[in-house]
């Protein structure tokens, strides 16, 4: 190999790196996203006038008030499944009301990936007089 040879290929050399140096500092745009940073959507209420529970005349009438804590499962259509009481207010009737409302509550499915699945949920509905 000839001396001008030999220089043109290590000039090609560095201008190779030099390039590919000045690439690699420049972050290409990329749409992939690790699991742990999707987002997971869904839960919304749908039908509010199906789950919003009425205040039942007589406890209306005798000014009993309190926090129901309940807990149940959206399952993959939306519906509620699986409603556990887990704290009263004290009133069986707001109690009872609360869980014949949630039983006809519609949700938004939960999404993660595109991937529908079940979750459950303790919501805390509290019984004031206004």
């Amino acid at each position: 190999m000839k001396k001008s040879n030999f220089f043109a290929f290590l000039y090609l050399i560095f201008l190779n790196l030099f390039l590919c140096a000045n690439s690699f500092s420049q972050v290409a745009p990329s749409s992939f996203q690790p699991d742990f940073l999707a987002e997971t959507k869904g839960g919304e209420v749908l039908s509010v006038d199906k789950c919003k529970p009425e205040y039942p005349y007589v406890s209306l009438r005798n000014e009993e008030t309190g926090i129901v804590r309940i807990s149940f499962t959206v399952d993959m259509t939306g519906r509620t499944k699986d409603l556990l009481l887990i704290k009263s207010s004290g009133f069986k009737r707001l109690d009872a009301e609360v869980l014949r409302k949630m039983k006809n509550c519609l949700f938004r499915p939960f999404r993660f990936n595109n991937f529908v699945f079940e979750r459950s949920i303790t919501i805390n509905y509290h019984w004031v007089l206004n």
